[in-house]
């Protein structure tokens, strides 16, 4: 499912060569916190796995991918503003589990109370909802290095937050979930 993903642009290689698929045991125990995580992500975990989106050593992560999704307002934030705090609506809907995090400290994740819809909270607990798979989201973060996109547009587009799109001419619409 991932297996393209060096195509995507230039310096995939470099992106993905410190991440390391889980054992068949650390999916296990995954799936003992929730069964229903994304299909998708399962597969990322299994295929490609956790560690450190880097560019090169010398550079901040651009991402880390943890090897077990981390409860935001317990064991991450330490509070439940991601429930209360957020301009755009009432805030997330049920535990939030966080799959990574990007070097200034924002956290991505998934709502579970809402669909598992892929969230981006800031360090004021704001809630940017992530308009895309978490396939889709992970080619577009590929597509749209360093810049993190928010909305998968279709046929190849992602636009991030501010409203940048990024395509690959050669991505066939097929490719995407």
């Amino acid at each position: 499912m991932y297996e393209h993903l060096e195509s995507l642009n230039s310096i995939a290689p470099e992106l993905l060569s410190e991440l390391r698929p889980l054992t068949p045991n650390e999916l296990e125990d995954l799936l003992k916190i929730s069964k229903s995580f994304p299909m998708d992500y399962l597969i990322f975990l299994k295929e490609r796995g956790h560690g450190v989106w880097n560019e090169n050593e010398s550079s901040l992560p651009a991402l880390v991918f943890v090897n077990c999704p981390i409860n935001a307002a317990k064991d991450y934030y330490f509070d439940d503003q991601i429930y209360t705090n957020n301009s755009s609506d009432s805030g997330a809907k049920g535990v939030v589990w966080i799959f990574a995090m990007d070097s200034v400290g924002t956290a991505f994740g998934f709502d579970s109370g809402d669909n598992w819809r892929l969230l981006e909270i800031d360090n004021y607990r704001n809630i940017n909802h992530i308009e895309m798979t978490f396939k889709q989201f992970i080619e577009g973060c590929i597509v749209c290095y360093p810049q993190t996109p928010i909305r998968y547009s279709g046929n190849g587009i992602w636009i991030d937050m501010c409203g940048e799109a990024y395509s690959i001419p050669s991505f066939k619409k097929d490719q995407s979930l």
